[in-house]
């Protein structure tokens, strides 16, 4: 579970792919520390919502590209994408 949090506050977008089936883990400490990181990395909060998250994680996406170029959105923002310092 440590490893988990250490993602989150590393910000690791390719740690995403790796995370998102953990937040539906019948461990809840593991589900909530998932989730938790998810919601760093990809500044959006889906709680249990595989799908959601796979969003985030597809390096197609938006976010996921955002993510790369160290953007990242921010949850109840008024401007959509900051710059990762």
């Amino acid at each position: 579970m440590a490893t988990v949090q250490v993602l989150g506050q590393l910000r690791e977008p390719s740690a995403v792919p790796s995370l998102i089936p953990l937040v539906v883990s019948p461990r809840q400490a593991l589900a909530r520390a998932s989730s938790s990181a998810l919601t760093v990395i990809c500044g959006q909060s889906f709680g249990t919502d595989v799908s959601r998250w796979a969003e985030c994680g597809n390096p197609t996406s938006t976010s996921a590209r955002d993510l790369a170029h160290g953007r990242y959105q921010t949850p109840g923002s008024a401007r959509a994408l900051h710059r990762h310092p």
